[in-house]
């Protein structure tokens, strides 16, 4: 049955089903939101922490590079966290595509993700999961990251040192190993998402379409050559993307 409610939200389109469904929904004052949700009965303690944490850490940020969330509650069964409806596509879909951008807007692009994480590592938050995915680009040309879902904060036991959290192709070498993962983590992600937009390619591709592979070089082998990829890349890039990439967290540019 479809749903048309959930607590004050009148829901007004599905934007994405499965486990985790998206909406497009009106609220009581009448605001467009994106409602995301989680049914209440398929949550483990530790997902519920989660999605409560993160509803907590966004809800509490105001930062133009960072998603707004502007309520969250449970209601009707389901957890739900009601979002800024975004308009445009996510990093992703934009390298995939290989869409045409010219490097002042590559340049431009980078610059934002680093104003956002700059903003949250002020606030002794990491965020643990930053890829293309998680970084969205609006019709306007502002750009947003998404996705709080792993972020940490210094002051929370919930991921503790042996475990690890995020997506492997853009786990930094102290992230594979379970180590503590610090602002200079998400650096390192942020280097591998900027060397793709830059190249279209992985910093660490290998040929072989599988994590072990991906993982020892992360761990171990340089990155590609950026100026091999991109003879025409904005001079110091190179050397600002290989700092960041250092497999010593203490040697990354920040």
């Amino acid at each position: 049955m479809a749903v048309s409610k959930i607590g004050p939200y009148e829901i007004l389109e599905v934007l994405n089903e499965g486990l985790r469904p998206l909406y497009r929904a009106r609220g009581a004052d009448g605001r467009i939101v994106t409602l995301k949700t989680v049914a209440a009965d398929q949550t483990t303690p530790e997902v519920r922490e989660r999605f409560e944490r993160e509803a907590a850490i966004c809800t509490a940020m105001e930062h133009p590079n960072l998603v707004r969330v502007y309520d969250s509650g449970e209601a009707d069964g389901v957890l739900y966290q009601a979002l800024e409806l975004l308009e445009g596509s996510d990093l992703a879909h934009v390298i995939a595509e290989r869409r045409p951008l010219a490097w002042d807007q590559k340049l431009a692009i980078m610059e934002r993700v680093c104003d956002g994480l700059a903003y949250i590592h002020g606030r002794d938050i990491t965020h643990r999961d930053l890829k293309p995915g998680n970084i969205f680009l609006e019709n306007s040309g502002r750009v947003v990251i998404l996705d709080f879902g792993m972020a940490h904060v210094d002051s929370s036991k919930l991921t503790r040192a042996g475990q690890s959290a995020g997506t492997l192709s853009y786990m930094a070498p102290e992230q594979l190993r379970g180590s503590a993962c610090t602002a200079a983590t998400d650096v390192f992600a942020a280097a591998v998402v900027f060397f793709e937009l830059a190249t279209g390619q992985h910093p660490f591709a290998t040929g072989k379409n599988d994590a072990p592979s991906m993982m020892m070089a992360i761990l171990s082998q340089p990155p590609q050559d950026l100026r091999k990829l991109t003879p025409d890349a904005p001079v110091g890039l190179e050397f600002v993307l290989a700092q960041a990439l250092e497999k010593d967290p203490g040697r990354r540019d920040r």
